[in-house]
C-alpha cells in the first residue's frame, strides 16, 4: 500500500514563515536596523570555535564562507534550517548538506538573475531534486525528509524566493520535483 502525503497548502506556509521570521531574526537598533539572526550568529561562533559536531574544518568553512558571500544581506544573515539544527533527530552533517544546497540556490539566483517565476522555478527544482537524492543518505543516518524537514525545507525555499523579489511564489511550485 502507497502512503499518502499531504502537502500543506500556502497558508500554513505563509504561517510558518511569519513565525520564522519573528523567532529567528531580531532588529538590531545599534545598527541602524540592520537583520540579524541570532541562530546563524551562534552557529559562526561554533565554527569559529572548533565546535563541528562531527564536521571536517573545511566543509563548515565552505559553508560559512558560501552564505558569507551572498550579495543579498538578508540570506546572508538567514538562519538556514534552523528547524532542523535544533532538532537531534536530523544529523547536523545532513543537514549542512541540505543548507550547502539551499546557500548553492542563493549563488545560482544571484548569478542568473531570473526574470520571472519560471526561471526562478528551474533553479528551485533543481536544488530539490538534489535534496531528492538525499534521501538515502538520511535514511542510513537514522533518519529521514519527512513532515518536519518538509515544512523547515519548504520555508527555507519560500523565505529564499521572498529574498530575492518574488514575493508571489508559491511553496509547492517552488518544490514541486519533491518526493519527501
Amino acid at each position: 500500500m502507497t502512503a499518502i502525503r499531504s502537502r500543506p497548502s500556502l497558508p500554513v506556509f505563509a504561517i510558518l514563515l511569519l513565525v520564522a521570521l519573528i523567532s529567528s531574526c531580531q532588529i538590531e537598533k545599534r545598527t541602524g536596523g540592520e537583520l540579524s539572526s541570532a541562530a546563524s550568529n551562534q552557529d559562526r561562533t561554533e565554527m569559529s570555535e572548533g565546535n563541528l559536531s562531527g564536521l571536517d574544518a573545511e566543509s563548515s568553512d565552505q559553508a560559512a564562507n558560501g552564505q558569507q558571500g551572498l550579495s543579498n544581506a538578508a540570506m546572508r544573515e538567514y538562519a538556514f534550517l534552523d528547524c532542523m539544527y535544533s532538532d537531534s533527530y536530523f544529523p547536523r552533517d545532513m543537514v549542512d548538506q541540505t543548507k550547502a544546497i539551499l546557500i548553492d540556490f542563493c549563488q545560482r539566483i544571484e548569478s542568473a538573475a531570473p526574470q520571472n517565476l519560471s526561471e526562478l522555478h528551474a533553479h528551485s527544482h533543481e536544488a530539490t531534486r538534489k535534496i531528492n537524492a538525499q534521501e538515502d543518505d538520511y535514511l542510513r543516518a537514522g533518519s529521514e525528509i519527512e513532515t518536519g524537514a518538509r515544512d523547515c525545507i519548504g520555508l527555507t525555499f519560500l523565505v529564499i524566493a521572498n529574498a530575492y523579489g518574488f514575493e508571489d511564489a508559491d511553496v509547492e511550485e517552488l518544490i514541486a520535483p519533491r518526493t519527501w
